[in-house]
């Protein structure tokens, strides 16, 4: 069972934080936190980069944690093995999944906010 679960808890970990950064800058967008952060020294370019490689480091300690536990519960070396092959796609799939949650989150439209009095 724990040879099952342990792959999908690594994946849910890409994925789950993936999406909340998109939901963080969606949130960013609608507070206008975003255009106060392009008011100072950095670019679009550098604050998406910056969430997405925090997304990567998050996936990756989060997965580290649960190979650290199952080492404490003696898991199968042989087993541990594969983990280690999973743990190299994890950025990978951090990668794919923030980016697509940031798309959707610069696309979404607030509805009732000041931009939508504009039009």
């Amino acid at each position: 069972y724990i040879e099952f679960l342990t792959p999908g808890l690594m994946a849910i970990a890409a994925i789950e934080s993936s999406f909340i950064i998109g939901s963080m800058f969606w949130l960013d967008r609608r507070l206008d936190v975003f255009s106060q952060l392009l008011a100072g020294p950095f670019t679009r370019l550098e604050y998406i980069t910056s969430k997405i490689v925090t997304v990567m480091l998050f996936s990756l300690i989060y997965s580290l944690i649960i190979i650290a536990f199952l080492l404490t519960l003696k898991y199968d070396l042989r087993e541990l093995i594969g983990l280690f092959k999973v743990l190299s796609v994890i950025p990978l799939v951090s990668l794919i999944f923030s980016s697509l949650g940031l798309i959707i989150a610069s696309y979404v439209r607030f509805y009732g906010s000041k931009e939508e009095e504009r039009h």
